[in-house]
């Protein structure tokens, strides 16, 4: 079983903003980090960790 970490924020009532998905925790908190910094919108971003199944 492979293990995926999603990028993501709530959105604006219209459904979630999904960034981009990771191999690495680290790598997508880093992202996370930097898409709740900056000034394009006022989302927090998360990460959701995804667990792949072999089938």
């Amino acid at each position: 079983m492979k293990t995926i970490y999603v990028v993501s924020a709530g959105g604006y009532g219209d459904g979630p903003v999904f960034g981009d998905a990771f191999l690495s925790k680290d790598e997508a908190v880093k992202q996370a980090e930097e898409y709740t910094a900056d000034k394009v919108d006022d989302l927090v971003y998360y990460v959701d960790e995804v667990k792949l199944h072999e089938d």
